[in-house]
């Protein structure tokens, strides 16, 4: 028996069947009495997507601080340079040695259709202008926290006028996202049913690190959109054939993504070798005419920024920039280096809520999904060697998928700095979802395999709506700003630091499991602040002829860079939270020695303390310009206690 003509199993049915039919629009396995229900379901199943999609997207832009994405100062560098000079940026290729480079430049090389619909959409914006470069002096000085390399304060400011343009280019990415999936869908829908499209549209949408990067200020998303485009248009000409048309569309689109972002160029490759397999297959063909439609589309649009690279740079693609602004490999990578690099590339394709490598998900979450994707390919390649209509556009989407890794590993193997990680994979996104989903549901001699890329899909969008929580929210904590505290704290302070700061009160908390001690700070401010000061927190051997040894310690701007000083509003409590790893002296301490911890505030840029002074009658410690918040003691099992006797 012929198996290449026996239905795949259930539904796979995939569209392009061998007598060539359209795809089977039923739902399969539906119970008698239900199919228009799950007609109807499925025919809206797309749009439900799009809006659980566009309503997560909103979060992650509310909860991710400006500026932790990926590079979005210096993709928001890029637009203020726009509105200031109305021309396009340079990148200076000679330096003087020791010479600072423009925020600018580092990502001046960058086609510019993104940046120009941004200037666009914020012209005569009051807020579109570039903010101070404020390092963060505390940048991974923390266990937890302090991942913002820029000080970027979390207040309603923040999140209002002052950053109103940010967030226009956040939410320009998020249309880019939306276009990206929508294509990602029309794509597969020329070859698969309705309801497999769908789901290989929601395992790619709601990829956590996808969300995270469609709300990013950068040209990654617009990217994306186009590359996945130009794939539905190129399986479009293969099932309908390639014309003048459909090439010059597909010319045009590969055109517009090479100006949102290089990458969009290698769709060349898939194009011409498609012309060619069907002229092959058809003398009379009218491919050549698609050919030459689809090359003078792009050089017509992308003929100019060809010609300005190869001026400037030498080069027309200015890949030659990379080298300079990441540096330039003089030696082959090591076995190290490459496993690094995979390593990296794997984990940040589907979570890195950080500038690069800071913030990753659990051990747990890659091991069960290094297994659902081995059991994907497993199922794809059976799919793939029994089922001859899926061959091609398998093939096609295959193929853009090896063009981007390759793509990616020789500009890595290139360049002393990793390329960005697994967002530069995202133009292949739907290859790798459509790969999934097919492989789900093509797993051979498992009953329920044709549904499994339905579950398999609904605990992708579990996970990306529990990943801000789980990982946003420790990374970049939020201080609590009241008018009033909701509590009355366990210490009274009321220690003034400075003339402008008291400290009201405190809670202190540790557990045996952890040995970390968990302060809450109740801040006030009684007036303005301008300088930004730092929070110590420290684990000290306190002995009586002041030669104290510190045991364990962090610095901090407040709620871990998140909430500068000079951020908080006069008469406003500041609520906030430091953690400790407290750590047991080697050696047993002396009679007249006692461990303490103690916390204050100091000035960064002179490392000198503020006066600490207790109000009168509130039993408060002052300790060198800190206040004693507690003793420490470690039992016989080593386990800390606290201490509060004075």
């Amino acid at each position: 028996m012929d198996d290449s003509r026996v239905p795949l199993r259930a539904e796979l049915q995939t569209g392009a069947t061998p007598e060539g039919g359209a795809p089977d629009r039923v739902w399969p396995g539906a119970p008698g009495g239900w199919p228009l229900a799950l007609r109807v379901i499925q025919d809206w199943s797309p749009l439900i997507v799009v809006l659980a999609f566009v309503g997560l997207g909103i979060r992650y832009v509310q909860e991710s601080p400006p500026f932790t994405k990926p590079d979005e100062i210096y993709h928001y560098s890029y637009v203020v340079y726009l509105h200031a000079h109305h021309a396009l940026p340079t990148v200076e290729l000679h330096l003087p040695r020791g010479a600072s480079r423009p925020l600018v430049e580092l990502e001046g090389h960058q086609p510019p259709l993104y940046y120009v619909v941004v200037a666009a959409l914020t012209r005569g914006d009051p807020s579109m202008a570039e903010p101070l470069r404020r390092p963060n002096p505390h940048y991974l000085s923390t266990s937890v926290g302090n991942r913002n390399m820029l000080i970027v304060p979390i207040s309603e400011e923040t999140a209002g006028p002052a950053f109103r343009a940010f967030y226009v280019g956040r939410y320009v990415s998020l249309v880019f996202g939306v276009i990206a999936i929508l294509s990602g869908f029309l794509a597969l829908r020329t070859f698969l049913s309705t309801w497999l499209a769908t789901t290989a549209m929601t395992v790619m949408a709601f990829d956590p690190q996808f969300v995270f990067i469609s709300t990013s200020f950068s040209n990654d998303l617009a990217g994306a959109a186009f590359a996945t485009l130009g794939i539905c248009l190129l399986l479009e000409s293969w099932k309908r054939g390639l014309d003048l048309k459909r090439g010059a569309l597909v010319g045009i689109v590969i055109g517009l993504g090479t100006l949102a972002k290089l990458s969009a160029l290698g769709l060349i490759a898939p194009f011409l070798v498609l012309a060619v397999w069907q002229l092959g297959r058809d003398r009379r063909a009218r491919a050549p005419g698609g050919i030459a439609a689809g090359i003078l589309a792009i050089l017509t649009l992308d003929g100019w920024w060809f010609v300005r690279n190869e001026r400037l740079y030498g080069d027309p693609f200015a890949l030659s920039v990379l080298r300079v602004l990441m540096g330039q490999r003089t030696s082959p990578p090591t076995t190290k280096d490459v496993h690094d690099l995979l390593d990296f590339i794997w984990k940040s394709y589907w979570l890195d809520f950080s500038q690069g490598g800071l913030v990753f998900a659990s051990a747990t979450i890659y091991r069960l999904l290094g297994g659902a994707v081995v059991l994907a390919c497993l199922g794809a390649c059976w799919a793939f060697c029994r089922r001859p209509t899926l061959r091609v556009p398998m093939l096609i989407l295959i193929g853009w998928f090896a063009i981007v890794v390759v793509s990616l590993l020789r500009l890595t193997a290139a360049t002393t700095a990793p390329m960005g990680g697994g967002r530069l994979l995202f133009p292949a996104a739907l290859p790798v979802a459509a790969t999934l989903s097919i492989g789900w549901a093509s797993i051979p001699r498992l009953r329920f395999g044709p549904w499994l890329p339905v579950p398999a899909a609904i605990a992708l969008v579990v996970f990306s709506i529990l990943a801000p929580g789980t990982y946003l929210g420790p990374s970049f904590p939020r201080p609590v700003l009241t008018d009033a505290l909701s509590r009355q704290p366990e210490h009274v302070a009321q220690v003034r630091f400075g003339s402008s700061i008291e400290l009201v009160g405190y809670d202190v908390q540790t557990s045996a499991s952890d040995d970390v001690l968990h302060v809450t700070y109740d801040w006030l401010p009684r007036s303005a602040i301008s300088t930004d000061y730092s929070v110590f927190l420290q684990e000290i051997v306190h002995q009586p002829d002041g030669h104290d040894s510190t045991l364990v310690q962090i610095n901090t701007y407040p709620s871990y860079g998140m909430s500068p000083t000079s951020t908080w509003r006069p008469w406003t409590y500041v609520v906030d939270q430091l953690d400790l790893s407290l750590k047991e002296p080697r050696l047993p301490l002396a009679e007249n020695q006692r461990i303490i911890v103690i916390s204050g505030l100091y000035d960064f840029k002179t490392m000198q303390r503020l006066s600490a002074s207790a109000n009168p009658g509130v039993p408060s410690s002052i300790y060198e310009g800190a206040i004693v918040l507690s003793g420490i003691r470690f039992d016989t099992t080593g386990q800390p206690r606290l201490d509060f006797s004075r």
